[in-house]
């Protein structure tokens, strides 16, 4: 089984590749040419203009101004997020370093002792479905205060300058025509100083404490044994969330948009939506077993988190991935992603 475990925090699109950045050999070939230059390692930590920007967060800053900081941040990152230590204390650890963005309330007790009730009346495969709706409802709850930080203009606005910040490439214009036109993005007249001032009025500090909630209603779904279910019919539940699915343990295809997959068993080709917007909040897959195929040749529509909360849970089994620009990231918003 693989295991890997990434989570996605950060304002802009920000990726962390987890392994080994610089080894000794290659810090003493780096010693080794600046002695020849008469200079020493930290030769190479000086302020640069190009990495002051209004865009990038101090832990950018600070590694771009010493670059042997990296390193160490990645062996940090490795540390903790590969330690059997519990996801909450993983999203902290992210939501400490990084965003410098605290908890804006730690007890969450009360509201775990309900989806705990909730789960313990779980007595077939549509009342996965009726649980994880009361979870979404729970998380919805401690994620509104982020949300109504801005208007509907504001985060339109947010949206279409995040799928504007990609490489110019002359072959992927007519793509990007039907993507803007199918989403609904218009190009407005702010200047990058507007768009600062809009991000700053979002409230991160929300999106942790409501992210811990929903991760926890679906960690006892993942963990839970349903081998008295038969899984023989596929359930859905329509939701103002979105598509709510338990599949089978035959193998199912999904060509839609989905807020949340349940799937039990078999080769399983996710081919659909699996994206959050202004309207959707919420995107989980938890899959336990199957050689499974996700693709989504459309921008942003494989496990693309835009002010939302995006999970991927596959247990096991040998699974193919295929996405375009955008495909597992997140803006404004948390994608935990296990496979």
């Amino acid at each position: 089984m693989k295991k890997v475990q990434t989570v996605y925090l950060f304002l802009l699109l920000t990726n962390f590749l987890f392994g080994i950045v610089i080894t000794p050999n290659e810090l003493k070939i780096m010693n080794s040419m600046l002695n020849k230059a008469q200079l020493d390692i930290t030769a190479i930590n000086f302020p640069k203009d190009w990495s002051n920007s209004k865009f990038k967060i101090k832990k950018v800053i600070d590694i771009l101004e010493q670059p042997l900081l990296f390193p160490k941040f990645i062996d940090e990152i490795n540390d903790t997020m590969l330690s059997n230590n519990n996801t909450s204390s993983k999203i902290d650890f992210m939501f400490d370093s990084i965003l410098k963005k605290k908890s804006c309330e730690a007890d969450n007790s009360k509201i775990y002792r309900m989806i705990d009730f909730q789960f313990s009346n779980i007595k077939n495969e549509k009342d996965i479905l009726k649980y994880l709706e009361f979870c979404m409802n729970q998380t919805e709850i401690k994620l509104k205060p982020m949300l109504d930080s801005l208007n509907f203009t504001e985060i339109q606005s947010l949206e279409s300058f995040v799928y504007s910040i990609r490489e110019d490439d002359k072959s992927d214009s007519d793509k990007y025509k039907s993507f803007t036109k199918k989403y609904g993005f218009v190009e407005d007249s702010l200047k990058i100083e507007d768009y600062i001032q809009i991000i700053k009025k979002v409230k991160l500090q929300y999106l942790r404490n409501s992210y811990k909630i929903f991760f926890y209603g679906l960690n006892k779904i993942q963990n839970a044994d349903f081998a008295k279910f038969k899984f023989k019919k596929s359930y859905t539940l329509e939701t103002k969330f979105g598509l709510l699915v338990c599949g089978t343990r035959s193998n199912d295809e999904y060509d839609k948009k989905y807020a949340f997959i349940y799937e039990p068993a078999g080769n399983d080709v996710y081919n659909g939506d699996f994206s959050t917007n202004k309207f959707y909040r919420f995107c989980a897959v938890i899959d336990k077993s199957g050689n499974d195929i996700y693709r989504n040749k459309v921008p942003g529509e494989l496990f693309n988190i835009t002010f939302g909360m995006g999970y991927l849970f596959d247990k096991s089994g040998d699974d193919y991935y295929s996405g375009d620009d955008f495909a597992f990231s997140s803006n404004f918003g948390v994608l935990l992603i296990d496979d």
